[in-house]
């Protein structure tokens, strides 16, 4: 059977025994384009990028003063992979990463919330000045992946959330070798997300 929650009662919820994990995972789809601000590799950057995206992820439910403070944050851990463009001159990266997500405005059913994400991206193809001599965006195979986005998440049953935003995927190496301008993408991003434990739509099992 399913009971209806109070889910303004934390302090109670968190102490449930039946409460289990607010596990979730999550698949996004990007599709943007570059923003390239070099010199030599613009006409290799004017394909649509398109970029995938699966997180396993937690929710918060205001054990620890930070989540409190954050309004019950989302976080967890990721993989990427892109499809930048010509993959002999730009590679097929692929990242790993850990990410938060903070609310900014819940809505019974609708809610909005900026997401950032940091890790480390892997298979580009860097400059090489005689295979990928116009290549002054990366300098190197390995570099940092960050993203930032700000959107929502749309409930559509006890357990799904359909998740859309507008991000900025940047990779650079910090000029650790050059040349570096770093990739910039900004994108369109929409993902489904699948909660195991379906007390955040205010409902759950409860012996019949």
């Amino acid at each position: 059977a399913l009971a209806q929650v109070d889910l303004s009662d934390w302090d109670s919820i968190r102490k449930d025994p039946n409460l289990g994990s607010f596990l979730f995972v999550q698949y996004k789809f990007h599709f943007g384009v570059h923003a390239y601000t070099g010199k030599t590799f613009h006409d290799y950057l004017q394909e649509t990028v398109y970029e995938h995206e699966l997180r396993l992820g937690w929710r918060t439910v205001g054990n620890e003063t930070w989540t409190r403070a954050l309004n019950y944050p989302l976080y967890g851990v990721g993989i990427y992979t892109a499809d930048l463009g010509d993959e002999k001159y730009l590679g097929r990266p692929w990242a790993a990463y850990g990410f938060i997500q903070l609310p900014i405005l819940w809505r019974p059913r609708h809610h909005f919330s900026a997401d950032l994400a940091t890790g480390l991206t892997f298979n580009l193809k860097p400059y090489n000045e005689t295979t990928n001599p116009h290549n002054d965006a990366i300098g190197a195979d390995v570099s940092l992946y960050f993203s930032a986005s700000i959107g929502g998440d749309l409930v559509i049953s006890n357990a799904v959330d359909f998740t859309y935003g507008f991000g900025l995927t940047h990779y650079s190496n910090g000029r650790i070798l050059s040349p570096n301008y770093g990739l910039n993408i900004f994108d369109v991003n929409m993902g489904l997300r699948y909660n195991f434990n379906p007390i955040y739509h205010k409902t759950k099992k409860i012996d019949a």
